[in-house]
């Protein structure tokens, strides 16, 4: 017992020793494993398609959305995740889709708008696990580090059906998956750059064709003491940026058995530590009086045994521990969770069928006390190839949570193929389903208030698209298009009253919007060149509400674009890589309809070197960015930093 409790005492309460003992794990963990080293390396350049539609040959680690037919779904080139390790999920999808990520600041917290749809109309699951905080309800995309993850997507589209609470907007898929190969890899990192930024970072992978197991280590601190202007009675002042320093560790372990040719056993624990200075406005800048910090910890552990058989079934047990401390006060819950599903095929339909329970016990210093919730989930889906190029599916499903009426969410979807030839592919597609998100445990209970007047946000989403493929020896094509309507009943917004601030529901809020994407591949010899390109227009509107919200009535949501767009280009040729990337967002409201934030557009250079000593890799690799000096902001002033660098070092065995 006296192990334990030292383990958790080094997690909780981390020191200048917990870091250099960090430091000290990635070393061990690498020179311990140089012994196997093999020509196969973690962040290698693997290329996958960074958006296809869901169909039968879809990665095994998405197989739910497999019953989303109608919808699309964007899986993350390894590629791209490669060249930037030591960032977070939220700068991977600023640079890299169309989905607009509001920041307050630089490292700062970090939330997402899907679809034009709030922060917390986002499911994020983790090896299939739902890790939105209860509390909150939302994720903090600057706290999940892209080191830890080998298999991320992005699935828009309100498909509840399949991912359950919060996904109005759609889902974030996290995670990794075992390849049973008798070798071992290993990486280390170690990255520099501006403002006193250092990455550190190490993961080790391996075993037989009968257990696997992959360990991943990571400490971030960055002094992000960047320049800001900022206005005074004397003009505008350069000055450097106060209280925004953060730093973080955390580490990712994964073992898998294969028990028999039928049966497998995995784990994975995930623990990260976050603490950061909370980044003033650019006019408080000098102001230590409204200085702020605040410090999280999050540790997730799911287990799960797959059987694969006539009926393939799996059965899960999870605990999550989310843990926050501002100025004293403690927001924490502890959750548990056990489901099961099974899964069978016969001749041309699937069906998968399950269940969940998961008990919530928050530790909250603004509840009342004795607060807990029993939360219980039951899905059918089904799908159904009509024909060599028609395939549908229709799925179920109902949730229920103690002393809320939550609706039944069903959806149904669609895909045709028009044109298939030896090098062309085109479909079309449609989706309709219905999505819910219950009230946080804070729009209920904050404050040691009882708002259970709150109802569920129910949206129905109607969903069309047009997927076309062009694939040559040497040139391939991909075009994705999708239109979009989504009515949101409920919508729950936090409004001032008096002196505090409630949660409120607007009756009805429409959000609907144009998507499309091109990528275009061309491969000669020891030439590749990418270019991808992905662009949005986005409308989310009050279609009845209450009388604060009458002035933005058929006008856009504060703080959300209406355009968006982004351009990648990378180019490898032999052993070297370049990239040019381009971002835009567009004009946006505040809290006041007629004050409008500009648009701006950012700029970002990277390049790199592969050296091949043997049958190891050492990678050099250089990041410019904001490359011409855009000011601009996310969040109405919350200053992000101008022109900027970083350089990364990595060892692959």
């Amino acid at each position: 017992m006296d192990y334990f409790q030292s383990i958790l005492f080094f997690l909780k309460k981390p020191t200048l020793s917990t870091y250099l003992t960090l430091r000290c794990c990635c070393l061990l963990l690498c020179f311990s494993s140089i012994a196997f080293s093999q020509k196969d390396s973690i962040g290698g350049s693997i290329h996958l398609q960074e958006v296809r539609v869901v169909d039968k040959g879809v990665d095994k680690f998405y197989t739910q959305s497999r019953f989303s037919l109608g919808t699309r779904l964007q899986v993350a080139d390894s590629a791209v995740i490669a060249q930037i390790q030591n960032s977070s999920l939220s700068e991977y999808l600023l640079r890299n889709t169309s989905i607009f990520i509001k920041e307050s600041g630089n490292g700062m917290l970090s939330s997402i708008s899907l679809r034009g749809t709030s922060s917390s109309h986002t499911a994020v699951s983790w090896n299939g696990l739902n890790i939105n905080p209860l509390t909150m309800g939302q994720v903090d995309f600057s706290q999940l580090p892209l080191f830890f993850f080998e298999k991320i997507a992005v699935h828009p589209g309100g498909e509840s059906a399949l991912y359950g609470n919060g996904s109005i907007g759609g889902s974030i898929l996290l995670g990794s998956d075992a390849e049973y190969k008798k070798r071992w890899t290993g990486l280390v990192q170690e990255s520099v750059g501006s403002y006193g930024y250092n990455f550190s970072g190490a993961k080790v992978q391996g075993g037989t064709n009968k257990w696997q197991m992959r360990t991943a280590l990571m400490y971030t601190y960055c002094e992000n003491d960047f320049d800001i202007q900022r206005a005074s009675f004397s003009g505008t002042k350069k000055e450097k940026q106060q209280n925004a320093e953060y730093w973080n560790y955390g580490f990712l372990q994964d073992v898998a058995w294969k028990i028999s040719t039928r049966n497998e056993l995995t784990v994975n624990a995930w623990h990260t530590y976050y603490y950061r200075e909370i980044q003033p406005s650019i006019q408080n800048n000098k102001d230590t009086a409204s200085y702020d910090d605040i410090t999280s910890r999050n540790t997730r552990v799911v287990a799960t045994f797959k059987h694969r058989g006539s009926i393939s079934w799996t059965s899960r047990m999870a605990y999550i521990d989310d843990y926050q401390l501002n100025q004293g006060d403690v927001i924490a819950t502890s959750n548990y969770i056990a489901g099961a599903d099974a899964e069978k095929s016969w001749k041309c339909f699937s069906f998968k069928g399950g269940a969940s329970v998961q008990y919530i016990a928050p530790h909250v210093y603004s509840y009342d006390s004795g607060v807990t919730e029993w939360r219980e989930n039951f899905y059918l889906l089904s799908r159904c190839q009509l024909s060599s190029r028609w395939d549908a599916d229709v799925n179920l499903c109902q949730n229920f949570v103690s002393g809320i009426h939550v609706p039944f969410t069903p959806s149904a979807g669609t895909s045709y193929k028009l044109l298939r030839t030896e090098c062309n592919e085109l479909s079309v597609r449609g989706n309709c389903s219905r999505s819910f998100k219950v009230p946080t445990l804070n729009d209920r209970y904050w404050g040691g208030l009882d708002n259970r007047y709150l109802k569920p946000e129910d949206g129905v989403n109607t969903e069309m698209g047009l997927d076309y493929l062009f694939h040559a020896k040497k040139y391939t094509t991909q075009l994705n298009a999708s239109v979009y309507y989504n009515r949101v009943k409920n919508w729950i917004m936090w409004m001032p009253r008096g002196n505090t601030w409630k949660p409120q529901n607007v009756d009805l809020v429409a959000a609907k919007g144009i998507e499309a994407s091109l990528k275009q591949t061309l491969s000669m010899q020891k030439l590749t060149v990418n270019l991808t390109l992905n662009c949005a227009y986005t409308l989310t509107t009050v279609l009845e509400g209450f009388d604060d919200m009458t002035p933005f009535n058929n006008r856009q949501m504060p703080l959300l674009p209406k355009y968006t767009a982004n351009g990648l280009l990378q180019v490898n040729y032999s052993r070297a890589y370049f990239t040019v990337n381009t971002c835009y967002v567009g004009e946006r409201a505040t809290s006041n309809v007629y004050d409008i934030m500009d648009a701006y557009v950012v700029t970002n250079l990277s390049a790199g070197y592969n050296f091949h000593i043997g049958k190891q890799i050492l990678s050099l690799s250089a990041q410019l960015n904001n490359v011409f000096d855009q000011e601009y902001e996310t969040v109405p002033f919350r200053a992000m930093p101008l022109q900027n660098w970083t350089s990364t070092l990595k060892w692959i065995f």
